[in-house]
């Protein structure tokens, strides 16, 4: 079985490799782009499973890159989004729920308790559904 793929869209490339390196050693295919039009992009050429979206990006922001996401009826599957801010207020939080994130998470974050938690996704998520 091929490795889960994670997606990484920031702008900021310090965050990036941070977590680039750390779920590539935990054995992850991960893919980094800096923008919001590639990233659209590469969700549809990748299929990833996790996305890291950062809130706060040129041209499009992490809101409206998880709205189009959410309304791309052409993916095989919806990936589990995970919206990284800077900023933690309640009314932030709510817009991401709004926009179709299934997580928000503040910066700075930890890189193993980011992987675990990244881990008990994955496998909730790869788990047989009980009809």
């Amino acid at each position: 079985m091929p490795p889960e793929k994670i997606l990484i869209v920031d702008d900021d490339p310090f965050i990036a490799r941070i977590l680039s390196l750390t779920f590539d050693k935990e054995g992850y295919q991960t893919i980094t782009v800096m923008d919001s039009t590639k990233a659209l992009e590469t969700i549809q050429e990748e299929d990833p499973d996790v996305i890291f979206v950062d809130v706060m990006m040129p041209n499009k922001n992490g809101y409206e890159v998880c709205q189009e996401i959410r309304k791309d009826s052409s993916l095989a599957r919806q990936p589990y989004i995970i919206m990284l801010t800077a900023r933690g207020m309640a009314s932030e939080r709510k817009r991401a729920e709004r926009s179709g994130a299934d997580e928000f998470m503040t910066k700075p974050f930890s890189p193993t308790q980011l992987t675990s938690h990244v881990r008990e996704v994955l496998k909730q998520r790869s788990a047989p559904s009980s009809a």
